[in-house]
């Protein structure tokens, strides 16, 4: 992704390239479990788990992700029923104890974080999530998706069959992806920026419909668009103004052109 990494020079303090660091870390050492859920691995886990929370909170995502690592939800018939019947145990298997390492390890650090830091102000998350999840406009989150990822992101909904039948094997991407969307709407103002730590999972989703559409994506015309069209919604090899600026703003076609508008334009 163009804008995150050249963000970094934009804003070097900014500490989100770090979450990218321990979000990718987890999603490996979460299928490292899956392959040998050993102590050392769930240790390893938990401690990047905890490091990554100094950073951001959002990090606790991954540990929860691995509770769903060996696909507990259960699908079959009857499924509406016995939720409304709260029959819970017949649709959710329990993690295996060791699973649950990491996400005390996230809580650690989060708690110890708490007890360090001192808020000076009278910002409250619920509060702020209860506020946006009313008053974000649904039109303005869905084209956040797209401003993320860009129009790449039509080759996923094209392959949601497939997608769907992935992540239904593969839980704790689904959990990894649901617990970034739902962060994207209740957790401010910033809608695309929190969708960007979801770009692991998006990016192997639209790798995956790439890989099973590769007879559709032969068409010369299709990759023309596809890919002239990501490029400018990327903007990439494109300038970004300075902030501030004296000039006024421009009408956007898939991104604003050119760098003569406000830097807020973006």
């Amino acid at each position: 992704m163009a804008w995150p990494v050249r963000f970094v020079y934009f804003y070097p303090v900014y500490v989100d390239p770090w979450i990218f660091v321990f979000l990718l870390a987890g999603l490996i050492g979460i299928h490292k479990a899956i392959q040998k859920p050993g102590w050392r691995t769930l240790s390893f886990l938990g401690l990047i788990a905890l490091v990554g929370v100094l950073f951001r909170e959002a990090m606790m995502v991954v540990p929860i992700a691995l509770l769903f690592a060996n696909n507990p939800i259960q699908y079959k018939r009857g499924l509406f029923s016995e939720w409304t019947s709260l029959q819970v145990s017949g649709l959710i298997k329990r993690p295996p104890p060791g699973f649950l390492i990491p996400i005390v390890f996230a809580v650690s650090g989060f708690w110890g974080v708490r007890q360090v830091v001192i808020q000076i102000n009278d910002y409250s998350f619920p509060e702020t999530a209860l506020y946006w999840a009313y008053e974000k406009p649904l039109l303005a989150y869905l084209h956040g998706w797209f401003i993320t990822f860009g129009p790449l992101i039509f080759i996923t909904l094209y392959n949601w069959r497939r997608i769907s039948s992935y992540l239904k094997n593969h839980q704790f991407l689904l959990v990894y992806l649901t617990g970034f969307a739902v962060l994207a709407w209740i957790g401010g103002s910033d809608t695309e920026r929190i969708l960007y730590w979801a770009l692991p999972v998006v990016y192997l989703l639209i790798g995956k419909s790439i890989e099973d559409h590769r007879a559709l994506l032969t068409s010369p015309g299709l990759m023309a668009v596809l890919v002239g069209s990501q490029l400018i919604s990327q903007r990439i090899f494109w300038p970004l103004p300075d902030l501030p600026n004296p000039f006024p703003s421009s009408l956007p076609l898939l991104t604003v052109p050119g760098n003569k508008f406000p830097y807020m334009d973006l």
